[in-house]
């Protein structure tokens, strides 16, 4: 999910990421245990390599973004074909 915003003249675009799990494999294993990790909050303008989370540095922009997010996953397995009719 993005967002960009004006911050005292600044514009911020940011990306919310929610908390998913991640598959880490190491040399002796094809596959490793699921770690959960997130949610992330990115600035895409200062970061668009997506590296740093800047979740603590917006926390009203991640709260606020995590809720739409919420959202719209909610709408979306209410009606998972938005008001068309499955095939």
């Amino acid at each position: 999910m993005l967002c960009c915003v004006d911050l005292q003249g600044l514009e911020r675009c940011f990306k919310f990421m929610p908390r998913r799990s991640i598959n880490y494999a190491t040399a002796g294993a094809l596959a490793g245990a699921p770690i959960p990790q997130g949610p992330f909050l990115f600035d895409l303008l200062a970061d668009p390599d997506e590296a740093y989370d800047t979740s603590d540095r917006y926390p009203e922009d991640m709260r606020r973004l995590q809720r739409a997010h919420e959202a719209a996953v909610a709408a979306m397995r209410a009606d998972p074909f938005g008001g068309r009719a499955a095939r």
